[in-house]
């Protein structure tokens, strides 16, 4: 089963859609990794190719070990954080 799409995904603005990548960041830096998550869950399932530098740059401390979070590493071959 594909990822949720965020709501706001659907947000258009004049230039067309949200970029996911710096609400991931913003949600992750405000502490609401679960946010964090399923905005990186977006990104992979719309193959945006700025996917794998979130993923490494933006670990959520509290969900390092989460299995969500590895299933979202493993299919771009990072090694786990």
């Amino acid at each position: 089963m594909p990822p949720a799409i965020p709501p706001a995904a659907r947000v258009k603005t004049g230039h067309g859609h949200v970029d996911p990548g710096p609400i991931a960041e913003t949600s992750e830096y405000a502490g609401d990794g679960e946010h964090a998550l399923d905005w990186m869950e977006y990104m992979l399932a719309q193959h945006d190719p700025n996917t794998p530098g979130a993923a490494m740059q933006l670990v959520p401390e509290g969900l390092r070990g989460s299995p969500r979070f590895q299933s979202i590493r493993e299919p771009m071959g990072l090694p786990p954080p």
